[in-house]
């Protein structure tokens, strides 16, 4: 057994050290969350703010803005929402495959690692390491 280093703490003195702390993780954590959402209802209320400020000093003119409106308002807006959030959904589903396939293969040699560790005689699912199914299975 190896002989305890005169320098090496316990937990007592651990237990101590945190007692001493002039703050608690936990409020730091909270007050780092209510930031956070300060500066999002923020900015939120800031792009409400100028957008009223835009359209009140545009009122009663004729701009370029009129006529794009007018465009924007000719269009079916019901068609036009439903093919944006095909397309969003599309692309975020393209997004969320490519993340868990770079996911995938970058934690492959460490679970497989971990997996030979728990068990030497472990058989293989012959997976690719993107965790697709195998070409021959197919």
């Amino acid at each position: 057994m190896a002989k305890k280093s005169e320098d090496a703490l316990t937990r007592k003195d651990l237990d101590a050290f945190v007692d001493r702390r002039p703050f608690n993780v936990a409020v730091v954590e909270e007050v780092g969350r209510t930031v956070r959402w300060l500066i999002a209802f923020g900015a939120a209320i800031a792009f409400f703010h100028y957008l009223t400020l835009i359209m009140s000093s545009l009122a009663g003119k004729t701009t370029t803005a009129n006529v794009v409106l007018n465009m924007l308002g000719s269009l079916n807006f019901s068609s036009s929402l439903a093919w944006a959030g095909t397309v969003s959904a599309v692309a975020y589903g393209a997004g969320q495959k490519s993340l868990r396939k770079r996911t995938v293969n970058n934690l492959h040699a460490h679970i497989r690692e971990l997996e030979t560790r728990l068990d030497p005689n472990r058989t293989s699912s012959e997976l690719a390491t993107t965790g697709e199914t195998n070409p021959k299975d197919q």
